[in-house]
């Protein structure tokens, strides 16, 4: 696996979770990732309960999907330009069915438009599909996602001294129904598209419980020598001659090739939306019920971080007194107040700019 896909995949998870929203952002495997824990909450092993108090109250308003949804939209508006030039008849005959998703080349727009959108990064491959019997051989477009082009390499070709794809490894695993367990069941798979040394295109696939096994004693040049009953090897033809290049084709933001590693575009607008709207938010002082029904309170261990958190001047004090409920409910018994909360912000709402009394809850 290339450097360059574990650097930029955390940058796809990351685009990927602002886009599903809060069941991905809230998530128990990525909540400390998006709303870290406080010193107090994180030397306390997980025993916290005000961290778990944190992330129910969290609040993650999806602002990016609807912003990506309403460029998508406005990308969709523009017909698709398909130019075949002097190609055959048959690869012509794509723009009838184009894709394993049987909606034309309209629907593979669609979905390319939304990856190049979101992640910045969508593979194509021209393959060729037959019937049951194999007979009938139709032209294809294959999709793949930013997680699957695993990694690949360019080279000088041979016949024409331009630089083309060398050879490409593909994540296909997907889970496969057992006829005789009933159950689901990982499919480990892996394809690999190359050019063996006489400059042939060939595909193979790796498949089996150990495909990374299979993947490091895989030889580029000459697939066929190693025999395995995983390791499946075609070398396709067009009107009997073998190709001499790799159909297949990566469209990042602004330029193809599978070495043009470029960022999610709207990156940066993701990480703003999730800290604008949910850390920033979870991160203003939260008032919660005290053990007294009738009562209110912060709790004090937030002074260590309030100040250096926010922009106003925010500070906690501790009552020195004891003071008691306020007169108008006197069929109320008298009930301690234990902490308190007197905000200094230049501009206050108007429920916390009155006495800390004022903020008080009155179940009557």
């Amino acid at each position: 696996m290339t450097r360059m896909y574990d650097d930029m995949l955390p940058h796809w998870e990351y685009v990927d979770d602002c886009y599903k929203g809060v069941i991905a952002v809230k998530s128990p495997q990525k909540m400390e990732r998006y709303l870290p824990k406080f010193p107090v909450e994180a030397r306390s092993g997980g025993k916290n309960p005000q961290y778990k108090l944190r992330c129910w109250s969290a609040d993650y308003d999806n602002i990016f999907k609807s912003a990506i949804m309403s460029m998508v939209g406005v990308m969709s508006k523009i017909p698709a330009k398909v130019e075949f030039g002097n190609a055959d008849l048959a690869v012509r005959d794509i723009d009838l069915w184009g894709n394993e998703c049987d909606d034309r080349l309209d629907g593979l727009k669609a979905r390319l438009n939304w990856a190049q959108t979101l992640f910045g990064r969508y593979g194509l491959w021209l393959d060729v599909i037959t019937d049951s019997m194999g007979l009938h051989p139709q032209f294809i477009i294959k999709e793949y996602t930013c997680f699957q082009i695993i990694d690949g390499d360019t080279a000088i070709s041979s016949f024409d001294g331009k630089r083309r794809l060398r050879w490409v490894l593909l994540d296909e695993s997907k889970p496969v129904f057992n006829y005789q367990t009933k159950r689901w069941e990982n499919g480990n798979r892996l394809r690999i598209l190359g050019l063996d040394s006489q400059s042939r295109y060939y595909s193979a696939t790796l498949e089996g419980e150990d495909t990374r096994t299979l993947w490091e004693s895989f030889d580029f040049d000459n697939p066929l020598a190693f025999v395995n009953p995983n390791i499946r090897v075609v070398y396709p033809r067009f009107k009997g001659t073998p190709l001499n290049f790799i159909p297949f084709t990566v469209c990042n933001v602004d330029r193809l090739g599978i070495d043009a590693w470029q960022e999610p575009p709207f990156l940066d607008m993701g990480i703003c939306s999730s800290n604008a709207v949910f850390r920033v938010c979870v991160f203003f002082p939260i008032v919660v019920l005290s053990p007294f029904p009738s009562r209110f309170f912060l709790p004090f261990h937030y002074a260590e971080t309030t100040t250096a958190l926010f922009p106003f001047r925010s500070t906690l004090r501790r009552q020195t007194s004891s003071p008691t409920r306020s007169s108008h409910c006197p069929s109320c018994p008298p009930t301690p107040l234990l902490r308190s909360v007197h905000s200094t912000m230049d501009q206050t709402p108007s429920k916390l700019s009155t006495a800390p009394n004022d903020l008080l809850a009155d179940p009557c």
